[in-house]
């Protein structure tokens, strides 16, 4: 929060931490350097315990499970640096787009519910010379059904947080002026540029009304050719549709015709067979006619010869 509430980013908070622009990645960097460092702006932690804690998570190596307590000992800047970063890997300035935006959220619903808050935190135990612990502030809120979204109200108490650097002393009085300010600021811009565009469609008017009867004009136009582009479209559907069906009762006309003209031809093919059949027994009963007549003759000549 400290770091945000001075709007540095986490290079500049590096640069703080290693005491200058001057070192270069391949300088190191000792434990009682870093210590100094961190009691001093923009860290200043509150007891030099802490300042050690985290001087020694960044310049240590965690590999190791027991590791002497040296302010000689240092690391390189560049792993320092890593270190620093993983440390701080959520760590986000929003740009200056995102916090107008942010802003401008805020003031909407700090002005449209200012009665319900105010009221919300003069009963607050927590708000004695008007300052509030964040996590009082966070439940009062909740309390009443304040419609602030998680980053919003982390925005709304890193502002607070500014004037005191202390989470739990936030001077709660201030978010009513600063965002009510903002509030009505953007609610004369939007006036302004609302009057303006009256203002600019007045000048307009009548230019306005001739482009608006040349936009029929041409609407009027694209509506017929695009009623003729239809006309005809259906058209060529209704041409293509009787083709097809034309085509399909040839088709009709042509299966039946081949239908009855295998029917012909299984008819011709019957009766060729069945008189085929018939010439065959024909010369099947001459043939035992002639076998029979030559048996008679045989025995004819041999009765002959008998006698």
């Amino acid at each position: 929060l400290r770091f945000k509430a001075q709007n540095l980013s986490l290079e500049d908070v590096f640069k703080q931490l290693i005491g200058g622009e001057d070192k270069s990645p391949l300088d190191k960097i000792t434990l009682g350097e870093t210590i100094q460092s961190l009691q001093k702006p923009p860290f200043v932690f509150k007891t030099k315990e802490d300042s050690i804690l985290v001087a020694r998570y960044l310049i240590e190596e965690n590999e190791d499970d027991y590791i002497i307590y040296d302010e000689e000992n240092s690391n390189l800047v560049s792993i320092v640096k890593s270190v620093f970063r993983k440390f701080l890997s959520n760590y986000h300035l929003p740009t200056e787009e995102e916090e107008e935006e942010i802003v401008n959220d805020i003031s909407r619903v700090i002005v449209h519910q200012r009665s319900v808050i105010e009221q919300a935190l003069l009963i607050n135990p927590d708000q004695r010379g008007g300052y509030i612990s964040s996590e009082n502030l966070k439940q009062a809120f909740k309390q009443i059904e304040v419609n602030l979204r998680p980053e919003l109200f982390d925005h709304l108490v890193l502002y607070l947080y500014s004037f005191t650097f202390d989470i739990k002393r936030l001077p709660y009085k201030k978010m009513f002026e600063k965002f009510n300010r903002e509030f009505h600021s953007e609610h004369e811009e939007h006036e302004s540029n609302i009057s303006r565009q009256q203002s600019d469609r007045g000048g307009v008017h009548q230019d306005q009304q001739q482009v608006n009867q040349q936009q029929k004009v041409e609407q009027k136009q694209d509506h017929q050719l695009k009623q003729e582009e239809a006309n005809k479209q259906q058209a060529l559907e209704k041409k293509q549709k009787e083709e097809q069906e034309l085509k399909s009762k040839q088709l009709e006309q042509q299966r039946l015709e081949q239908q009855k003209y295998n029917q012909i031809q299984k008819q011709e093919s019957l009766k060729k067979e069945k008189s085929h059949t018939s010439e065959n027994s024909k010369n099947e009963l001459k043939k035992q006619e002639s076998n029979h007549q030559d048996s008679q003759h045989k025995v004819q000549k041999l009765s002959l010869i008998h006698i």
